[in-house]
Order: C-alpha cells, then structure tokens, then sequence
C-alpha cells in the first residue's frame, strides 16, 4: 500500500508539473509556422479551408478543434492550443489513472516517466499541431486492446480501439498503416466470430447498436486514404523520397530501424541542448534492447499468453510496412514520427508489463514491485532534472526570432505608433496572422523596398513624420 502512496503521489507530481510547464509555454510563446498556417489556410477559409487537403499542415481533427476553440477567441494563440493541451492534461490525468493496463501505479509512473524524456515530445504537448494527439490516441487504441485481450467478453474495447485509432489517424496520417493492421486484426475477429456474423437475428437489439462502434472505422479509412493520396501528390515536406534503387534500400535498412526512433524524439540534426542528445541515445538503445527482448522471448517460449502482444506486433508491422512505403518514395520524414513515440514506449515495456503480471501471485512480487519503483523513481527525477534544464517558454525547434518581432510590432500598431509595416517576405504566414488581426491602425502590407536583403528585416514607418527607418 505505501509503494502504490509513494508511486501515485511522485506520477501525479510528474504529470502535473510537464503540463503546467507545457501550458506555460502556450501562453508565451508566439505563434509558430505551421500553427499560422493551419489556422488561416485551413481555420479561417470555411469550408473551402477544410476541405484543402493538399498540405500536411491540415490535420483533420486538430483543425475542427481549433475551430471551435477560436470561436469566441479568434487570432488568440492561446485558444488555438487549447485543444491540445485539453487532450494532454486528460490522457495524463484521466486516462492513464483510469484504463491504463497494466494497472500498476508504479508502471504507470515507469511510461510516462519515459515518454516525458524527450524535450520536443513535451513542446508539441503545447503546440496546436496534430501529432501529440495523434500519439495520444494510438497509444489509447493500443492500450484498449490490450485490455480487450484481457477480457475477450467486453466488445466495447474493441470498439474504442478502432475509435481511438480513427481519431489518431485522424490528427496526422502517420498512423495511417497503424490504422490499417489494427482494423484488420478487429475484423479478423469479427470475422471468425460466428455469433457476430451468422446469428444477427440472435443478438439482441442493445447488441446490435454496437456495431455502430465500427462506423468510425469506414469513415477514417474513405477519408484517410482520399487524403494521404492528395498529400503524396503534393509533395509536401513531411514525405520524403525514397532509395533510388532496391541495393541502395537494402543497404538503408539498419538505418530504417533507427529512424522511427530518432524522428519520434526529434533527435538528430535538430538544435538541443544537453543532457538531451545523450538521454535520446541511452532511449533509443533501451527501447531497442527491450523490443528485441521480447521478440526473443517470444520464439523461445511456449506460453505466449500475453495481452500486449498484439499491439506489440502491430506497431512493429506498421513501422515495417512503413519502410517498405520507402520503395516507392512516400514514408515519413522528421517530425512525422512523433504519433509513433508513446506506442513505442508502450510496446518496449511489454516484457516489464508481462513480468509483473506472472510475478503477482508469487512470493517474489514484494521484491519486483520495490525494484521497478526504484528504476521509476531514478528516470522520473532524470526527466525532471532534464527538462528544467533546458526548459525556456520558447519554442526551440521552430524558433524564429523575429516571431518575437512580429508580436511586438503589433502591440506598437495598436498604439499607433507605427503607420505601415514592409516586409521582404509578403507571403509569410506568422507576419500575416498578427497582423489579419485589425485591431490596430496597421495599413496593408507593402513590399520591402530593393536593397534590403535581410529575411529577417522590416521597414517600419513612424506614425508622427512617416519617415521610413530599417531595423533588424
């Protein structure tokens, strides 16, 4: 009882503390590329917005939420994050302590204190895009089908796996293969259950509503699949080209395995500061170690009787099925990755997972518990000591200094002190979005002037003399 106290109090610390650094950093920080552009492209343009679904920035879900959330609060970067934070603080603080399986406080604490390792998982926690939802709700598809395995009578698990799979597809099309093994292992049962599919007129009517659930499934997929096809054919940044022969694909695959990971935390070529670039390889090589654990374990063992087996291998087969999207140039590039990071976490600690469920009966389970308290305490205070050190309420991937500009010179329109603003970029979406918003004396936008070079540079004309002067 006091390890379940102890575990408890330390995951409710840890959660609480993330999400409140993350909903600082929403309401600091100024609006980003792509949440600009999600928000006047695909928010702002009705239904002619919506239905553009020829850029990667128009994560289907993410935009309908953050429709609703600038109803009342249009060109607000706060009610633009509203939903992903929302999501976030429910999954953290409803969803985990509620239907997490296993229902171990103590592996509870173990997850997320991993998943909270990586720096850029927790700012896209923070920002209105749709991969931290999309990780979010594959994690909880895979979670409910897990405890569907546990008890195969409870149809509705089966049902809110194929929901919550359809939502993450949904909030970024990187799960689009995860989406589709998982829906096929949901129909294969279905298919093999001769009750649901040759005795209709023996269900009763309640029984019957339920196939309702699979709706979802048949939505997602139509408009998935419409949607993936028009995002390949516009070659947008998040598809990347594939190997241009099959020798130079084979010689690519060790790097394939590693790549899922690296994109997933955002390691790599991106700037971050330390202990981040050492914390990623450490993961990297734990969950490395621990999937191929159990990929041993599992050809070596007879007793394969494990709930989270499934989910496990079906992530690993859409990742492979991924890679093998690489042979005909459409895969997944950077930060397309980031739905896959929680079902990552989840499916290396299914051996942990399975170990504590053999060992609760047995005499040894006072010993593991207190073992695996300890190995959580010990990654919890490491993802804490972690993030404050590089925490800061920008954001450090996508950072453009003169975001901050931009930000300022509105407050200075609104004041009318500045008559007019020239800009070398016209068609940028983060000036744009500030200054769409005419709460101020602000004229329209006019050309820089020849001469000036500078990207970052603007024109500002006084409101008093109208004397243009240059600042950087």
């Amino acid at each position: 009882m006091k390890l379940k106290i102890l575990s408890k109090s330390i995951y409710i610390f840890l959660c609480s503390l993330m999400l409140y650094l993350c909903m600082s950093r929403s309401l600091a920080m100024p609006i980003q590329g792509d949440e600009a552009g999600t928000y006047l492209r695909h928010v702002t343009q009705g239904w002619n917005g919506y239905l553009n679904l020829s850029t990667a920035n128009n994560h289907l879900l993410n935009t309908s939420l953050v429709w609703i959330s600038t109803l009342f609060a249009p060109f607000s970067e706060t009610a633009i994050r509203l939903p992903s934070l929302l999501i976030s603080a429910w999954f953290f603080l409803w969803y985990i302590p509620k239907r997490f399986t296993p229902s171990s406080w103590i592996l509870r604490l173990m997850f997320v204190s991993i998943a909270f390792i990586p720096y850029y998982f927790n700012e896209y926690l923070s920002m209105a895009r749709g991969y931290g939802m999309a990780s979010i709700f594959a994690l909880c598809s895979l979670n409910e089908l897990a405890a569907f395995q546990q008890a195969e009578s409870r149809h509705i698990k089966l049902y809110l796996t194929s929901l919550f799979i359809s939502l993450s597809c949904l909030s970024s099309l990187t799960i689009f293969p995860l989406f589709i093994v998982v829906n096929i292992g949901i129909l294969n049962y279905l298919l093999n259950d001769s009750k649901w599919v040759f005795g209709w007129t023996d269900l009763k009517r309640w029984e019957r509503v339920k196939i309702i659930y699979l709706i979802p499934m048949v939505f997602t997929l139509l408009i998935s699949t419409y949607t993936f096809i028009r995002i390949k054919l516009s070659g947008v940044a998040t598809i990347a080209g594939g190997s241009e022969s099959f020798f130079g694909w084979l010689i690519e695959i060790p790097n394939g395995i590693i790549t899922p990971l690296q994109g997933a935390m955002l390691g790599g070529d991106f700037p971050r500061l330390a202990p981040s670039p050492y914390l990623e390889h450490i993961i990297s090589i734990l969950i490395l170690a621990l999937i191929s654990y159990q990929l041993v374990r599992f050809f070596k063992t007879s007793n394969r009787k494990n709930p989270w087996l499934f989910g496990f291998f079906l992530v690993l087969i859409s990742i492979t099925l991924i890679y093998f999207l690489s042979l005909i140039g459409s895969y997944p590039h950077g930060r397309a990755w980031i739905p896959y990071w929680l079902p990552l976490v989840y499916i290396a600690l299914t051996p942990i997972f399975s170990l504590n469920q053999l060992a609760i009966n047995s005499e040894q389970f006072a010993g593991l518990e207190k073992n695996l308290l300890a190995i959580s305490i010990i990654l919890s205070l490491i993802t804490i000591a972690s993030t404050l050190a590089q925490f800061e309420t920008r954001f450090t991937y996508e950072l453009r200094p003169f975001y901050y500009q931009y930000k300022s010179l509105m407050h200075h329109s609104r004041a009318g002190t500045i008559h007019c603003l020239a800009y070398k970029d016209i068609n940028d979406e983060v000036l744009k979005f500030y200054f769409l918003n005419k709460e101020g004396p602000i004229k329209p936008l006019i050309q820089c002037p020849k001469g000036i070079d500078s990207p970052t540079g603007f024109m500002q004309f006084s409101h008093k003399n109208k004397e243009p002067f240059f600042k950087q």
